[in-house]
């Protein structure tokens, strides 16, 4: 028989998992001379609230659980917070395994309620260890289960749970909903992007003879066009030394001129076609959304009103990790007449600083001037007429691919609406256009997606590249 002995030496996160998870290392001892095989260990792991003292504030937020301190010694009892496993590959006499533990930030699990009240100290952790160990044995190898008295005790800093949901949940929290709260937050939603889309993008006193329907169907589209937007922003980093996540924005980049030549940056144009059937359609309205990058410094306080930056700022109730945010731009199109064609639009925004004091220190958010430009045109083509957009970016060029992002657009779309009236005098303006059929309806959109180590774009070439989707 091999008797084994188990001790847990640390708990950290796990920094390159994709859900929050810890990584306990566990120590194994074997006493007996023999080797063994394998374990298949298994693992309850338990909260134990009575071995541990709270403030006020923690017992304030522990009332849920545990209620008023008078009645802890009857409330307070030892927890299930999850079940664990690990596969022990053969070793003799001592070896070490990662034993993976899965976590929540969900609220309604009394273990992650538990460790969210807690704001410094331990956490009584209790490891009661099973499974079944591998052997020699006159056949092969032999089998007995691990002693039903393997138990161990651990006091996990308060801060390795705090590091790790800082690390995947910054500033937020998961609640629990029931069906009917979730359709009610969804009819407000819609109801909400209704209002705004009237008020933005579907002006009053306009027939647009389906008015509900366009409304529904614009609501639809901004959709799909905050996906566009948001998708490079919310998914960033998979994993920060991933040569892919070099660049953090994915689609829509419009970088400042001439950064595609020089492999620092994206084209800096985007451009679309749209075939419409122009019977009644006069005039239409729209937006060129982007977001404007956003650097924020963490700067702690050293005194006599001076700050230094740091990498990250911790503060009493948090910390702050010096990053990249971004700020949704929208320039609003308002009811152009498609006889005023060709235009051209300014879309520049101007640069900005914000400063947000903190206990210990400042967060500096800067944002540098993007200045760009969109045109519009429109021609007959056959019983059809076809709009031309192209949005460019025109700052100057950039020295580096840190200034280039700088002074990107990102995530670039413009979304458009028609309203309908009597039909346009021919436009007197001409586009550029690829050759199509003119009985076709289509859209044709340019998106540009970064990739790391691309080699340096034909400076012969246009920068501006179409597709049809």
């Amino acid at each position: 028989m091999s008797d084994v002995t188990f001790a847990v030496l640390d708990v950290a996160p796990e920094p390159y998992a994709v859900t929050p998870i810890l990584m306990a290392r566990i120590g194994i001892a074997s006493v007996a001379a023999e080797p063994v095989h394998a374990i298949a260990l298994k693992c309850q792991v338990r909260i134990e609230p009575s071995r541990r003292a709270y403030s006020d504030d923690e017992a304030a937020e522990l009332m849920d659980l545990f209620g008023p301190r008078e009645r802890w010694a009857a409330t307070q009892h030892s927890f299930l917070w999850q079940h664990a496993t690990a596969m022990v590959p053969g070793f003799t006499g001592t070896t070490q395994v990662q034993m993976p533990l899965e976590c929540t930030y969900d609220f309604e699990v009394a273990a992650a309620k538990y460790l969210h009240a807690l704001r410094d100290g331990t956490i009584p952790l209790q490891f009661l260890f099973s499974g079944t160990i591998f052997t020699p044995g006159d056949r092969g190898f032999a089998v007995q289960q691990v002693p039903w008295d393997r138990e161990e005790r651990y006091d996990m800093p308060v801060t390795v749970w705090r590091d790790l949901m800082q690390q995947h949940f910054p500033n937020t929290g998961w609640l629990r909903l029931d069906r009917e709260t979730i359709d009610a937050l969804a009819a407000y939603r819609t109801a909400r992007a209704a209002r705004l889309g009237r008020r933005h993008h579907l002006p009053a006193g306009r027939d647009f003879g389906e008015g509900a329907a366009v409304s529904a169907n614009w609501d639809r589209a901004r959709a799909v066009a905050d996906a566009v937007l948001y998708e490079g922003y919310l998914l960033y980093p998979y994993r920060g030394s991933s040569r892919k996540n070099q660049s953090r924005w994915q689609f829509g980049v419009l970088g400042p001129q001439r950064a595609a030549d020089t492999d620092i940056g994206e084209d800096d144009t985007l451009s679309a076609q749209v075939l419409v059937r122009s019977g009644g359609a006069a005039s239409l309205s729209g937006v060129v959304r982007f977001l404007q990058l956003q650097h924020r410094a963490a700067e702690r306080d050293v005194g006599a009103g001076c700050f230094e930056r740091v990498d990250e700022l911790t503060t009493a109730s948090t910390s702050w990790l010096s990053w990249d945010e971004a700020v949704e731009r929208e320039i609003p199109i308002d009811n152009v007449s498609v006889t005023s064609l060709p235009r051209t639009l300014d879309i520049s925004v101007p640069a900005g600083t914000d400063i947000e004091m903190l206990d210990g220190g400042r967060l500096v958010r800067t944002r540098r001037a993007l200045h760009g430009q969109l045109d519009i045109c429109a021609e007959p083509d056959g019983d059809l007429l076809r709009l031309s957009f192209e949005v460019r970016n025109t700052a100057a060029p950039a020295a580096d691919k840190d200034e280039a992002i700088a002074s990107s657009m990102i995530g670039t779309h413009n979304p458009d609406s028609w309203s309908r009236r009597a039909p346009p005098a021919a436009p007197p303006g001409r586009c550029r256009r690829a050759p199509e059929p003119a009985d076709a309806v289509a859209a044709r959109s340019a998106v540009r997606a970064p990739s790391a180590g691309r080699p340096p774009t034909n400076p012969t070439a246009p920068q501006g590249q179409s597709s049809t989707t």
